[in-house]
């Protein structure tokens, strides 16, 4: 091959004219290499389509060859990322690993994670998150378990109820010999238990049968209700202690010979009367006694005149200008107001305000001060 001309008014430098000295001698075709070698320039062949190029083994010049083990993971390991556009697998099937015990890779990302045995043999996961049913079975201990899949079982005489010990959390799945079930009847067995609310629709108690048609006597050592779902009868009997009743609504019969609930009020003589609190229910006026004149208001009535009422603000009169507060033989020994009081005297038309250290009277005219000092 020949070499292009060279203008002859081109002024060539010394290592230029060296160049293409040794460059003038060497036959070389398309795909050749050119290369330093002595201070020379030496031709390096075309390889082959499977050939690599590499560094010979003196680390002197450049060669063609095969790309090996060694040559591969060289390369690999140079490079801050790989892009592969074909599958990447092993030359031996079973045989080569990913990573070590010693070394191991921080992340996999990938579509599908599987393997083509019957299930991995070995394997651990610090956090694994599944979004999509698991097809196959897991054994281990699950730390939270949201759902299982159960069957209607109805064979088993001899099974354990499982019970955990709060309502929510990540809690343990726990059983006791004291409770039993028997799914091919239905029955569970308890060594004691404990029912705040149950409804019994058949069955015996004490022999007695529940929901029968007729009614029967139980024998009860000791016996609690909570209450009655219907009107309790027990006319002609006496009871010889009925305890403590905590809340009693009686609409009949008397008490201490007074009618209770009668047409008219009647009296009754208690030799002492105790109670936590007195609630007034009437709105209607009384002689004398406590009522409800408003809604949220109890009122005091003397000689069947409201006299004094209280609501959750303000404690006043039954009427503008009603009732005194004491009188000049019986007067009150002291006042004592918050900060704030407000002395107003028949619609504000006289207003005594208090302040910080101040009492200030009417529109501000007259200010009590420090005593001697005219200084609030």
């Amino acid at each position: 091959m020949a070499l292009a001309a060279i203008p002859s008014q081109t002024q060539l430098t010394s290592d230029e004219v060296e160049f293409l000295q040794n460059l003038a001698g060497l036959p070389y075709v398309q795909g050749d290499l050119l290369y330093y070698n002595a201070g020379a320039l030496t031709r390096l062949a075309i390889g082959s389509a499977t050939n690599v190029l590499k560094v010979n083994a003196g680390a002197t010049a450049p060669e063609w060859g095969t790309a090996g083990a060694s040559g591969a993971n060289t390369a690999l390991s140079n490079l801050a990322s790989v892009a592969i556009n074909t599958s990447l697998v092993s030359d031996t099937n079973a045989t080569d690993d990913l990573g070590s015990a010693a070394v191991k890779w921080n992340n996999i990302f990938g579509v599908n994670l599987g393997a083509t045995g019957t299930r991995f043999t070995t394997g651990w996961f610090t956090d694994l998150t599944v979004t999509n049913a698991i097809s196959a079975s897991i054994t281990g201990t699950a730390a939270v378990a949201t759902a299982v899949t159960v069957a209607d079982e109805a064979t088993d005489t001899t099974c354990s109820i499982v019970f955990v010990t709060n309502t929510t959390g990540n809690l343990g799945i726990k059983s006791n010999a004291n409770m039993t079930f028997n799914s091919n009847t239905g029955v569970a067995t308890f060594a004691s238990s404990v029912l705040t609310t149950t409804d019994i629709n058949g069955g015996t108690v004490d022999g007695t049968v529940i929901g029968g048609s007729s009614a029967a006597a139980a024998t009860v050592t000791t016996l609690i209700i909570t209450s009655f779902g219907g009107n309790w009868t027990n006319a002609g009997r006496t009871v010889a202690d009925l305890g403590i009743v905590t809340t009693v609504d009686i609409n009949g019969g008397t008490l201490d010979g007074a009618v209770i609930g009668g047409a008219s009020a009647a009296a009754a003589t208690f030799t002492t009367a105790t109670a936590n609190s007195f609630v007034p229910n009437s709105s209607t006026i009384p002689t004398n006694g406590l009522y409800l004149p408003a809604a949220n208001t109890l009122g005091w009535a003397v000689n069947s005149a409201l006299e004094v009422q209280l609501t959750g603000t303000a404690l006043s009169p039954g009427a503008d200008g009603g009732s005194s507060l004491g009188t000049t033989a019986l007067g009150w020994q002291n006042l004592f107001a918050n900060t704030g009081f407000v002395l107003n005297i028949e619609n504000s038309d006289w207003v005594a305000t208090h302040t910080a250290g101040i009492l200030t009277v009417g529109t501000g005219d007259l200010r009590v001060t420090t005593a001697g000092s005219n200084a609030a």
